[in-house]
């Protein structure tokens, strides 16, 4: 008989620690799905920018002398916002110059592109043509200028001047057209507006004077 109330004393034993262990269970559960359920602080908001080029995709690059139009070739412009709730407006000009007094003013676009910017507010692609006709004369050199704003200043008279305000400005990009090679461009003289021979030793073909660089 004392062999069985022994035997019945660790039965009890086991039964009251498990009986603690289960209750314990439902605390620790409770702490790792409390853990899972509480939602993560709020993440600062990144400051509103004007879109930004991403020079280095551009294409075809811009470190190098863009020697002729490829018929179907397009030109694409990778550009960063922060703002994905208003359109991108991208103008492209050529040899764009605020009026020096040796060469005519141009102030008009020859290729505008509008984009909505991608949801995630990562990268949208800007992409245009452009034609030999574009250039007015193919044989001679010339500046392509493509600048990318949430709009532009129509009321300052100029289709090249990003307005200001709400849209933070923008960002620009140029290439160097020179269907025959940097010895083939001259620049402009200013005191009589005669054209000087162009040195290929410079980093990029001569610039007209006045031509704008935004």
């Amino acid at each position: 008989m004392p062999q069985t109330v022994r035997s019945s004393n660790r039965a009890l034993r086991a039964l009251v620690l498990a009986a603690a262990v289960g209750a314990a269970v439902p605390v620790v559960a409770g702490g790792v799905a409390a853990c899972i359920t509480s939602p993560p602080p709020d993440l600062p908001e990144l400051p509103l920018r004007g879109p930004r080029i991403l020079e280095d995709a551009v294409r075809p690059v811009t470190d190098q002398y863009l020697t002729g139009l490829v018929v179907g070739r397009e030109f694409v412009v990778p550009v960063e916002v922060t703002d994905t709730t208003h359109p991108i407006v991208g103008r492209v000009f050529v040899d764009f110059n605020p009026g020096p007094t040796n060469m005519p003013p141009t102030t008009n676009y020859v290729r505008q592109v509008i984009a909505v910017p991608t949801l995630d507010g990562g990268v949208t692609n800007l992409s245009f043509f452009l034609s030999p006709a574009n250039l007015g004369d193919p044989t001679a050199c010339h500046i392509i200028e493509f600048i990318v704003a949430g709009s532009f200043d129509e009321m300052s008279g100029s289709s090249h001047t990003p307005t200001p305000g709400d849209n933070l400005g923008g960002d620009s990009v140029s290439w160097f057209y020179t269907p025959n090679g940097p010895n083939g461009c001259f620049a402009y003289d200013a005191s009589d507006g005669s054209a000087v021979q162009g040195d290929a030793s410079q980093d990029g073909p001569p610039l007209p004077d006045g031509t704008g660089t935004h």
